[in-house]
């Protein structure tokens, strides 16, 4: 992946914001998923 951004001449700036902005949503991603388990469980206890 690097070398196709070096190739399309991006600068090094733009790839460290996408892969921070990349790093945040995954972040995101996992938090609602452990969210949802969490609300899941409870449903689970209470009933």
């Amino acid at each position: 992946m690097p070398a196709l951004l070096k190739r399309v001449g991006l600068p090094v700036k733009y790839t460290d914001n996408a892969k921070l902005f990349i790093s945040f949503i995954n972040i995101g991603i996992v938090g609602c998923a452990f969210l949802l388990f969490l609300f899941c469980m409870s449903l689970r206890v209470q009933s």
